[in-house]
């Protein structure tokens, strides 16, 4: 870096080498993966005639461009090129001001989340509409750019979608290279520049125990510290994403609860019985109309009216006939959610969330003094290598139940404050997946039990993320191994690949 800081005109040529050769990595990429979808959905389906107008496929009706499809398909992998180009000079723009590259990593997640909430949650009749449009994530949803004619209030004066993401994404484009140049122009030689707004205390040496330094080494120096705070803030950001969804469906479901809570009595069978003699009576009598000659619509409608709360009926009976004869009944919605019985996912995105931030926080130390054979030193210490690894374990353990309190925490307390705590302290088998659970285990004992195994198997995958690590040679080959171990099958599973 120092050399070419030195040769004429280096630094300008540098980044202008560097920006080029991230645009023709977006071009390859762009080409390749789009390319192997084409020949699979062309192998699979098949494309037909590429000639005929665009406005011959579905969703693209009111598609305004006298093209093709197959010109259509060579503007959208352009415009696919342009918006992946935005986001490497924006990247690179991070990496120039950077100081090392946990702040490119956090910068860079920062503005795409700003980006994607700012697409997401700006209405497009909103006054501040110019942020919903001209936004990267918006440049990457090709589809409404040129499938569909729209266009963007500027001050009050309507402005072509496609014309003006066009306009914008070049001004983008030269504006983020030429400061790129600037910065990378004034930058001293430096791959990592130090900038504090306080003054170093200065303070005498002091000898600590290996476990300071690791801690120090993890949190400190790596900037795990910034990964813990994130973590605190994706979880309370997260657990404020829980609503209470109300529907007909549900509103009668808790109503059937509340009427009947506590423990199973004999006007609740009876109820159940009636209420069934009740719906087959009704659905016997539509039957009969339908089937005349004159039906009488007025008299349908009624008795189809009656019929409103059968899918929380059924909800209701299928519970009192599962759970055992001595289980309460009680609203038990929340809490099928929080178990994940309900069948959503939420407790794999929480559980992601944790494996991320340790791969992220113990990969480093070891993985840094194996590779500067460092570890050779600590092994010929008093302490050696046994105490070394305790001391690594420990402290991995104790970041591992920290990061899985942290996201656990915040989860259950919204899910207690949205759906209400009633029935937390009756027995767990009142809830149809809980049936075959012993009495003396509570429904809050049981949400303790579910984040107690939590921390548990974090702090086991911790340690194992720790001790792989110590076997790699680089750090980026254990964050590699750790990531696909620990990382990828919590994503796939959340895609619906498997489980």
């Amino acid at each position: 870096m120092t050399l070419l800081y030195a040769a004429p005109n280096g630094r300008n040529k540098l980044i202008l080498t560097k920006t080029a050769t991230s645009i023709i990595c977006c071009i390859m990429l762009v080409l390749v993966f789009y390319t192997e979808i084409f020949l699979i959905e062309n192998y699979l389906y098949g494309f037909g005639c590429l000639s005929r107008p665009i406005q011959c496929i579905f969703g693209y009706y009111t598609c305004n461009l006298a093209v093709s499809v197959g010109e259509y398909i060579g503007l959208y992998l352009i415009m696919k090129i342009l918006a992946y180009s935005v986001f490497a000079i924006i990247f690179s723009l991070i990496c120039t001001i950077s100081k090392n590259n946990l702040t490119v990593y956090g910068i860079s997640a920062g503005i795409c989340g700003l980006c994607y909430i700012l697409y997401s949650k700006i209405s497009v009749l909103s006054p501040l509409s110019l942020l919903h449009f001209w936004n990267p994530v918006q440049f990457l949803q090709i589809k409404e750019i040129l499938g569909t004619y729209t266009n963007v209030n500027f001050f009050g004066y309507p402005v072509s979608l496609k014309i003006s993401v066009i306009a914008v994404i070049s001004l983008l484009l030269i504006t983020f290279i030429c400061l790129n140049c600037f910065i990378f122009g004034k930058t001293r030689n430096l791959h990592y520049k130090n900038i504090t707004l306080t003054k170093k205390i200065q303070f005498k040496l002091k000898v600590h125990g290996i476990f300071y330094y690791i801690c120090k080494r993890s949190l400190i120096l790596q900037k795990g510290i910034v990964i813990i705070i994130l973590a605190v803030l994706v979880s309370i950001g997260f657990s404020q994403t829980v609503k209470r969804y109300y529907d007909n469906d549900e509103i009668y479901y808790e109503n059937f609860c509340t009427d009947y809570a506590g423990e199973i009595k004999d006007d609740t069978r009876k109820f159940i019985s009636d209420k069934t003699i009740f719906y087959q009576d009704a659905e016997n009598q539509i039957i009969e109309i339908e089937s005349s000659d004159a039906p009488g619509y007025f008299k349908l409608n009624e008795l189809y009216s009656q019929l409103n709360d059968k899918n929380a009926f059924e909800r209701f009976k299928n519970r009192v006939e599962d759970i055992p004869e001595n289980a309460e009944i009680f609203y038990d919605t929340g809490y099928e959610r929080f178990f994940g019985l309900d069948g959503n996912k939420e407790g794999g995105i929480l559980l992601l969330f944790i494996m991320i931030s340790l791969v992220f926080i113990l990969s480093p130390v070891p993985a840094q003094d194996n590779k500067t054979n460092m570890i050779k030193i600590i092994y010929t210490t008093k302490s050696g290598k046994k105490d070394y690894f305790k001391k690594l374990l420990c402290f991995s353990a104790i970041i591992s139940a920290s990061l899985s309190l942290i996201v656990s925490i915040p989860y259950l307390s919204e899910i207690l404050t949205k759906y209400g705590t009633i029935g937390i302290s009756a027995s767990v088998n009142g809830i149809m997946g809980f049936s075959n659970y012993p009495a003396f285990i509570t429904v809050g004992l049981a949400m303790l039990m579910l984040i107690f195994l939590r921390t548990v198997f974090s702090i086991i995958c911790g340690m194992i993320i720790t001790i792989i690590s110590a076997k790699c040679r680089g750090t980026t080959s254990a964050y590699c191994i750790n990531i696909v171990i620990f990382i990828l099958p919590i994503v796939l599973f959340l895609i619906g690949l498997f489980g």
